[in-house]
This record gives structure tokens, sequence and C-alpha cells, in this order.
């Protein structure tokens, strides 16, 4: 039996591979892969989702939107991405626009495989199904489930390797292990945790200085986020709307949400400012304000009564602010998973990494620009 000889091209992708080597024996044609040179014209939002190709297929130039891992969009995100590049001014103004678009993904679920048909969306499934309802074909096998998640990092290792890219590197950079240690608040075990962790996804290796063992960042800082990312969380556990600001004299009030995103792009900040903080911090603050306003105004001041236990439970949680409707709300408190890391560019403000896993996923187009505008405006 001769084995299928793999093209140098694929060498280092298999998953392109896979694709190549299904389409060619559903349809008996040779496909080949280029990458769309084109694809700064996109957001980088949509960027940070697929990746882009390009192909033919029966003399038809196709655009290959290749979901990125960890990148599990929505049907409805889809069909919507697809639209927002054909309106893109940018897209149209280049030649040989009007490729006909086909949405590429490890696997499919049968209720998402069935709204994707609905909404005539073109996409193949390599090893399972074939949905090119532009050339008439409809080929179905059989159907995997989604592979076990990419491994996500902890959230304090998460911050942890945001503070290094804060602070940056050059190329590559080597430490040892008793130096990075030092340089967090973290118990010694949660940071043998997070080594542990990045170099599970080799994002660091193991190394050596002048003898004591050391961690090697193998990558610039770039590319660390670009492999570190898909393995990345929004640090948002929960926001809360209150009807006051929280005085903070010993913790930080660190813009968050839009207020950040405005602070480093063109964005209108928000009529009511967004701030982030942990869940500890949070009570500190109130639990701060509370002794106060008891000593000035008497013993539980600001805890109201009710005849609900789950509502006394929820106002004594944000006590002595109170919780209300967005619309009457006077500040937002996002809860982070960790304690929120400064800006290097935006003094008041969270760090942009993690900024931008907070809103990446926010379906406002004008939060998508300037998110765009922001990561490319980033000093590595």
């Amino acid at each position: 039996m001769t084995a299928t000889r793999r093209h140098p091209e694929f060498i280092e992708r298999p998953d392109l591979f896979e694709l190549k080597v299904y389409v060619e024996s559903v349809l008996g044609l040779k496909l080949r892969f280029k990458p769309w040179k084109e694809v700064k014209v996109l957001p980088y939002a949509l960027r940070d989702r697929y990746e882009f190709f390009l192909t033919e297929l029966f003399n038809v130039e196709c655009l290959i939107l290749k979901e990125r891992p960890q990148r599990e969009a929505s049907v409805a995100d889809v069909a919507k991405h697809i639209q927002a590049i054909r309106n893109l001014p940018a897209y149209n103004k280049l030649p040989g626009t009007g490729h006909l678009m086909i949405f590429v993904t490890d696997t499919l679920p049968s209720y998402d495989r069935k709204r994707l048909i609905e909404k005539r969306v073109q996409f193949i499934v390599p090893g399972n199904q074939l949905f090119l309802p532009a050339f008439g074909m409809d080929l179905r096998e059989y159907y995997r489930q989604r592979l076990e998640k990419t491994q996500a990092l902890s959230p304090a290792t998460q911050a942890m390797l945001i503070q290094c890219l804060v602070k940056g590197w050059q190329d590559k950079w080597l430490t040892t292990r008793s130096a990075f240690e030092k340089s967090f608040s973290y118990a010694k075990m949660t940071v043998t945790r997070a080594i542990k962790e990045l170099t599970d996804l080799d994002i660091v290796q193991p190394g050596k200085e002048m003898g004591e063992n050391a961690i090697f960042f193998h990558l610039a800082p770039r590319e660390t986020w670009e492999r570190a990312k898909e393995h990345m969380r929004t640090p948002v556990k929960k926001t809360l709307w209150l009807n006051a600001i929280p005085e903070a004299s010993d913790i930080p009030m660190l813009l968050a949400g839009e207020s950040a995103l405005a602070e480093m792009s063109l964005l209108a900040s928000p009529k009511v400012p967004v701030f982030a903080m942990t869940a500890a911090q949070f009570d500190h603050i109130r639990a701060h304000a509370q002794l106060e306003m008891n000593a000035a105004h008497g013993k539980d001041f600001g805890l109201w009564s009710s005849t609900s236990t789950t509502t006394n439970s929820k106002l004594e949680s944000t006590a002595p602010y109170r919780e209300v409707p967005q619309n009457h709300a006077i500040c937002c408190i996002q809860v982070w998973s960790y304690e929120p890391v400064h800006s290097n560019s935006a003094p008041g403000a969270v760090d942009s990494f993690s900024l931008y896993l907070s809103l990446k996923d926010d379906h406002d187009e004008r939060v998508q620009m300037c998110l765009d505008e922001m990561m490319e405006n980033l000093t590595w």
C-alpha cells in the first residue's frame, strides 16, 4: 500500500493537509492553498478568530475562513462575519473581490450544522461534511464531537504571563526561577503551577542560568501573545451596576471595559464609568465604606430590610452600595478572576491584553474597530 506523500507546505500544518486530502478525495480535483495577502484590510477581531486562505474550486476563487482553535464562533457570528467582510469598503476596493467564502471547522454539532445550512453558509468539516450549495453539493458522512477544549490557563497563570508581556522583553528572555518567583506576589506553589502550565503549552521552556534552574521565553512578546491567547479567557467573572462609585483610598480603581478602551482608542467614553477589581478588593472597599457609614449614622446603616432572604443576601453582598438596573447605574464594577494589571500606555486603566480578552466577543462594531486600533498600535 502506497502511503500518501505529504506536501512540504503541510508538514507543520496537519489540519490543512487533512482539509486538502478530504476535499480532493470528495471532489476529485487538486487543491492548493495560499495565504490571503490582503488579510490586513480586515479588523483584528476577525483575523484573531479565523485564518484566511485562497483556493480555487471548479475555476471559482474561494476565500477560506478557517476557524482558529478555541475561537468557536457561534453560527450567527459566522454568517455575520462573512457579511461584514463583504460590506467592508477596503475589501470591495481590492482587485478580484467577490470570492466565494467557505467556513472551515474541525467539528460541528448537529444543531449548528442545521443552522448553517438554513443560513446557506458554505462550510467544510474535514472528514465529515462538505456543504457547498453554490456548486449544488451537500455531502454528509459521520459527525465528531468537539475535541476536548484546549487547555485554558488558570487565572493566576494568565495574570503572571500578562504582567510579563506588559513589561516586555527583546526577542528571547532567560530568567532564573527564583527571580521569576520574586517578581510576583503569588505563593511559591502558585508560581510553580504557572510555570508547569506555560511549559506544557510550550509558551516557555526549561533552561539554565549560571547553574540555576531557569525559565526560557523562547519567543518574542508578540509571538508569545499569539500562541498564549488561544488558552486565555476573559477575566470578567461578574458585572455589577451600582448606585454610587465606590471610594477606595488604598486599592487602585482601574478603568476597564469601554472606559479603558476609550483611553486607548478613538472610542467615546461611556456615560457610566467601568472599573475592574477582584471580589476580595471589592469586599475590602465596601467593608471600609460600611464601617464609615456605621460610625457616622449608626450600626448597619445602608443594609436594607426585605422579607426575601434572597434579596437580603444580594443587598448585603454589595452593601453599602446597591445594585440597580443598568439604565439607572452611576458606576459599573467588573469583578475579575485576577488582580487587574496596570496599563503601561494609559495610566489609570487595565492592561491592553486583559482588556482585549474582556471585549473580544462584544458584538458592537465600534468596540471591535477600536480593539483593532488598540492592538495595532501596541508597542511590543
